[in-house]
């Protein structure tokens, strides 16, 4: 392994020292770390790229030794949970909260939130990534899709009523989704 290598590896192990993971990406709130979440995505690519006998753009392929010791220190090669993770992360915030209407800002279960949108926007939309058994397995929960009021869109013209009515519906979720979110408002 070349230094160059080694020494992004020890920020690794520093970066998970201090936040208890090695699941580095570039995101608002880290710009320090922007070079070693590069360095991340650049590692979890050429696996990518290694797995499927394909090459990663310019630079030469992962070796089997820095596969070892990236996952020696429990180096996530992949950000995406499958679909069965995040459908029990589901679970467990509607057991949490009492309902699926995962607001798009909710970060818990990593960025449950944005996943639960794209689900929503794929059923609504009939979206090619979203087959008929996950469809089935969310709203056999009775996973809200129509609860776009909880990510702001709006539709395209409404009645002064109806924008009075939002309104009001937007500062009572918004007190709920302080109780939910420890207290705050």
């Amino acid at each position: 392994l070349d230094r160059k290598w080694e020494e992004k590896f020890n920020e690794l192990l520093q970066y998970k020292e201090k936040f208890g993971n090695t699941d580095v990406a570039v995101r608002k709130g880290f710009e320090e770390y922007k070079q070693l979440a590069n360095w991340a995505g650049l590692m979890r690519r050429k696996f990518k790229a290694k797995q499927t006998g394909t090459k990663a753009g310019r630079t030469t392929g992962i070796t089997d030794d820095e596969i070892k010791k990236l996952a020696s220190v429990g180096f996530s090669f992949s950000l995406q949970d499958d679909f069965d993770t995040r459908f029990k992360h589901l679970l467990e915030f509607k057991k949490e909260f009492g309902h699926t209407k995962v607001p798009v800002f909710y970060t818990g279960f990593n960025n449950l939130g944005r996943w639960a949108k794209r689900m929503r926007d794929g059923i609504r939309c009939d979206e090619p990534y979203v087959d008929e058994v996950m469809k089935a397995r969310l709203l056999g929960i009775d996973f809200d899709i129509a609860a776009r009021h909880v990510f702001g869109h709006k539709p395209k013209k409404k009645t002064e009523e109806e924008e009075a009515h939002d309104a009001a519906v937007e500062v009572a979720e918004m007190g709920e989704v302080g109780e939910m979110l420890g207290g705050e408002h």
